[in-house]
């Protein structure tokens, strides 16, 4: 991981952190929350609104996604193992 460039820019690139179904299960509940605002996936010209600020999800695939092995390395690189 590019820790140095993640002092510099205030972000870094984990690929393959979690698998594609964990991915997609994310995406859809984000897709579900911004129904609730009338902006859907199937229709480009709901998406007028230039913000909608969406919590993330608790539970599910997002817990999944943020524990998997290789973000709880990349968080122990960053700020210290076990923190």
């Amino acid at each position: 991981m590019d820790v140095d460039g993640f002092v510099r820019d205030g972000y870094t690139v984990v690929r393959g952190a979690f698998d594609a179904a964990t991915a997609a299960a994310c995406r859809q509940m984000i897709w579900d929350r911004l129904a609730g605002h009338g902006v859907r996936a199937d229709d480009r010209g709901t998406w007028q609104t230039p913000l909608i600020r969406v919590n993330t999800p608790d539970g599910g695939p997002f817990r999944t996604a943020a524990g998997s092995p290789a973000l709880r390395t990349a968080y122990d690189e960053l700020i210290g193992a076990g923190r």
